[in-house]
């Protein structure tokens, strides 16, 4: 028996690895953290909550930056395409001639787009509830109410009054 003749003794894997450490534990985490803030989020101002969207956005942050900077398989120009390549593609998958990638397909590179934009709104809406509503950053930054003048609001229809000269009648509301 030659070295050609050779029996393989160890099986060929069925699978390829595509997906770098740091885009595989990104996907784990951006799933508990958002599972974190989904169930603490009955009570939105809770720390737990906001901690949560928090870890989110830094997540999303950083899977946009990798998709610049990161590894072929990892970049966008690897798998986001026009989205007339992503119907036809759809069109094609619908009549069993949708061709097969390795990583994403352009459905699923326009997927990506919409979850890391969805995940983008999501977090920067809360974080500005949470900033607005005198809760701040955690730790106490730079959210925290302002006390003073601009604290309440004016009657309805009472924009301008006081440039008008009528601003007696409107008074401000705590």
């Amino acid at each position: 028996m030659t070295s050609s003749e050779t029996i393989r003794t160890s099986p060929r894997p069925d699978t390829i690895l595509v997906w770098d450490p740091l885009v595989r534990f990104g996907h784990g985490a951006l799933v508990a953290a958002f599972t974190v803030a989904y169930v603490s989020g009955e009570d939105e101002a809770d720390a737990l909550h906001v901690w949560g969207g928090y870890v989110v956005g830094a997540i999303v942050v950083l899977r946009v930056v990798w998709g610049f900077v990161g590894p072929h398989p990892a970049r966008f120009s690897d798998f986001v395409r026009s989205p007339i390549v992503a119907v036809a593609y759809f069109i094609d998958l619908l009549y069993g001639r949708g061709r097969r990638y390795i990583g994403h397909s352009p459905a699923g590179g326009a997927m990506v787009i919409a979850l890391l934009a969805c995940l983008a709104a999501t977090v920067a809406t809360g974080a500005r509830s949470v900033w607005r509503g005198g809760q701040g950053a955690p730790g106490g930054g730079p959210g925290k109410r302002r006390q003073g003048k601009r604290q309440g609001s004016r009657a309805p229809g009472c924009r301008g009054a006081a440039r008008r000269g009528n601003g007696k009648r409107c008074r401000r509301t705590a």
